[in-house]
């Protein structure tokens, strides 16, 4: 585990070569943490990094976050690393600002390719794989040698992964095959890429929700997946720590959900941004317990004469509260793995229930007998 004030100590130094020291032997997530929690999240820290190596420390941070540090720079050092910073990060950060900002963040802090990679982005739902790809990525045409292929491998540094080269047609870009590093170094010099590529690529469509786009990383288990348009022509690449961020927001989404929380709300949001997330289900919550109240109070002549059934009400309604939550568990999970389809769902309705309907409960019985009755 990282010192945190060691890293601390180091960022307020001064020391050129402390900072140096402290890229060399440091991750850039290790370092936002610090600050976060050593330094009471004052980014200003963080100024004394270099612009490229700060630029990494924002892509490890949650949205919020990466506005909060943007903040503390001035608007020449703010282009800068805006420019240095991953493509598909920055037009996260642009997708979160109201429409009448984005297009003159665009003009005014952005440059040269990171400006149309960006524009190109975020022509696409922020919630598919043309939302989450991003267009840094190796591309080689099948005709190159394996020569070629590896001097412009050695130049080329913009990319988001080097294990797998995407090869494409020369003319519109077409997706062909892929190729990974391991094949490029041991094949020949002399030997044509379209010989040693595997044509079976698995790639996805841009407009495929992120959900899917997720389960696809789960069943073949890739690093990085191509991302093509509706005509197979390559267009980016979403890849596993992009697909780890949407598993984590699905997965919390379907709990909030289950829950009755919007999934915007977030737990060091104020008192009113609580009430208006949870407002809407306690409401929904409220007429249902008046609806059973109301069942309840017709037979409220019967409860006064046999006292023991007040009991017995608290124990029905816990447990099929108990069963009902068992049953919402079990379905929610189910959906986010894809798990249930218009062919089963029939079927799983009519499964659950039976499992958490009344009549498997325990039933009680009571005798009644006047004064003086054998």
């Amino acid at each position: 585990m990282a010192d945190f004030k060691e890293i601390t100590r180091l960022l307020t130094s001064g020391v050129p070569d402390n900072i140096q020291r402290l890229i060399d032997e440091t991750h850039p997530a290790d370092i936002l943490e610090a600050v976060q929690e050593e330094a009471g999240g004052d980014y200003r820290y963080l100024l004394a990094l270099p612009d490229d190596y700060l630029a990494d420390v924002i892509d490890e941070a949650d949205d919020d976050d990466k506005y909060d540090i943007l903040k503390v720079m001035d608007p020449d050092r703010t282009r800068s690393v805006l420019n240095r910073m991953s493509v598909d990060e920055i037009a996260d950060l642009i997708q979160e600002l109201e429409e009448d900002n984005k297009e003159g963040v665009i003009k005014s802090l952005l440059r040269g390719r990171t400006k149309t990679d960006v524009t190109k982005l975020l022509k696409y739902d922020e919630d598919t794989a043309g939302g989450i790809m991003t267009t840094q990525f190796i591309a080689i045409y099948a005709s190159n040698t394996v020569m070629k292929a590896l001097n412009y491998l050695k130049t080329e540094v913009d990319a988001e992964t080097s294990y797998y080269m995407y090869v494409v047609n020369k003319e519109d870009y077409t997706l062909l095959g892929v190729v990974s590093l391991r094949d490029l170094v041991m094949a020949p010099f002399d030997t044509r890429i379209e010989e040693i590529m595997n044509t079976n690529v698995i790639s996805v469509n841009a407009n495929l929700d992120q959900e899917d786009v997720a389960d696809e990383f789960s069943k073949y288990g890739y690093p990085a997946l191509p991302v093509v348009d509706d005509q197979g022509k390559m267009i980016g690449i979403v890849t596993v720590d992009d697909v780890i961020d949407v598993i984590n927001e699905e997965a919390t989404e379907d709990i909030y959900h289950m829950g009755g929380v919007n999934k915007e709300e977030k737990i060091d949001g104020t008192v009113l941004e609580s009430v208006r997330s949870r407002l809407p289900w306690l409401v929904i919550n409220l007429f249902t317990a008046l609806l059973a109240s109301s069942v309840i109070a017709r037979f409220e002549g019967t409860i006064s004469k046999i006292v023991a059934l007040s009991a017995v009400m608290t124990i029905i309604s816990g447990m099929g509260g108990n069963a009902g939550t068992q049953s919402l568990t079990m379905v929610v999970r189910a959906l986010s793995l894809n798990e249930i389809d218009k062919d089963n769902a029939r079927s799983i309705l009519i499964k659950e229930l039976l499992r958490s309907g009344p009549w498997w409960q325990p039933s009680l019985s009571f005798t009644t007998s006047t004064p003086g009755s054998a």
